[in-house]
């Protein structure tokens, strides 16, 4: 992933040149409350901490527990994230959710919707490191200056690919949180823009203290404006955000190829009668001329097949990444949802790829003959975070 993100933010980089933009780097903010174990605490160290409970998790248990109590309960409620919650219950909540231990089942019965909501927008806003890192959430916000609509998408996608781990799946949960509010707009009259502009003061930070008191109504007005304008981007396209580029993986596999070579010619003057470069270039040749079929692996907690196997030296086969999930889903004894797994790329000349749905997997083949196909879930793990 090093060398995407490297690559991401070059052609970041040329984007933002190409239309004038600059960005800084915003300070760091200290954690107000140092006794609090859930807010003001670094999603990295939150992560952490979760991880020795749950290993596979990706995403800080307090949203995943936050997020959860809304979807079951307030998705369809009039005025979810926009009617406060109680002062004196948003208080008392955030209290427990400090004090609650690892595993421990949350009592929510005497808390509503517009608590909860109001206590995620709260959590959000006191992360020391900002959601979107100190170092690029002014290159977000600068985003909706870019006057063409593609060229905003492509510099989020950037941007999104260049995050750390954890902010990158931590955004990509809360996005998909905030697009089911907006799906059930009918019923809590919470629309994309109104989501958008109620989110937007909570995910970025608000303008520099050292703004004289006579600018800062007319800048933070600009302010908001830009910063709704891109976070509805976000919540509308999410889905393509987390989609690495063809051009950078183009880009990745030429490297790594570099990279090898440049291994086995040092290997050489070392051990002249095992060269590296001979030796990837047979094991490429003999892949593509002897291999009938590949198996793509599939994930153990679905109970689905073990593999399914692709016929990738025959050029008139069409087999997708599509369909490979979708058969596979047919025949799992847990009936999963197709769109709850995606098909990957793992290994070879890259490090680790989701796949598009429409990839054709023997063209695919020959662009990487030594990677591997595994399908993952995007879905919780088996075991379920106790709400």
């Amino acid at each position: 992933m090093k060398g995407v993100q490297t690559l991401a933010l070059i052609e970041l980089t040329a984007l933002f040149d190409q239309h004038n933009i600059t960005y800084s780097k915003l300070k760091q903010k200290r954690q107000k409350n140092k006794a609090s174990t859930m807010f003001g605490v670094n999603l990295e160290t939150l992560l952490e901490r979760d991880q020795r409970k749950y290993p596979d998790t990706k995403v800080p248990i307090i949203l995943q527990k936050m997020t959860s109590f809304l979807q079951e309960n307030g998705l369809a409620e009039e005025g979810i994230l926009r009617i406060s919650g109680s002062v004196s219950r948003i208080r008392q909540l955030k209290d427990d959710l400090d004090a609650l231990l690892p595993g421990a089942t949350m009592q929510w019965d005497a808390y509503t919707t517009q608590d909860v909501a109001s206590v995620l927008k709260k959590w959000l806003r006191e992360l020391p490191i900002p959601l979107l890192t100190a170092g690029f959430t002014q290159a977000f916000a600068a985003v909706h200056s870019i006057p063409d609509s593609k060229q905003q998408i492509q510099a989020l996608n950037y941007l999104v690919l260049i995050l750390p781990d954890v902010h990158r799946d931590t955004l990509k949960h809360l996005l998909e949180f905030l697009s089911m509010i907006v799906k059930e707009e009918k019923a809590n009259r919470m629309g994309l823009n109104n989501v958008a502009m109620i989110m937007a003061p909570n995910i970025f930070l608000p303008t520099s203290p050292s703004q004289k008191p006579s600018k800062i109504a007319l800048s933070e007005l600009v302010m908001a404006t830009g910063m709704a304008t891109v976070v509805r981007l976000m919540i509308n396209y999410h889905e393509l955000l987390w989609t690495i580029p063809s051009l950078l993986i183009k880009q990745v596999r030429y490297q790594t190829k570099l990279q090898n070579n440049r291994r086995g010619r040092e290997a050489g003057k070392f051990r002249p009668r095992k060269n590296k470069v001979d030796f990837y270039r047979k094991l490429e040749n003999d892949a593509l001329e002897t291999v009938v079929d590949v198996v793509v692996e599939s994930p153990p907690c679905c109970m689905w097949p073990t593999s399914y196997r692709v016929p990738v030296t025959n050029q008139k086969d069409e087999t997708t990444a599509e369909k490979v999930v979708r058969k596979l889903c047919d025949y799992s004894i847990k009936k999963h949802s197709w769109n709850d797994h995606a098909l990957f790329e793992v290994g070879g000349n890259i490090e680790l790829r989701r796949l598009d749905k429409s990839t054709v997997l023997p063209l695919l083949f020959r662009e990487n003959p030594l990677g591997k196909w595994e399908v993952r879930c995007l879905h919780p793990p088996i075991y379920e975070v106790k709400m």
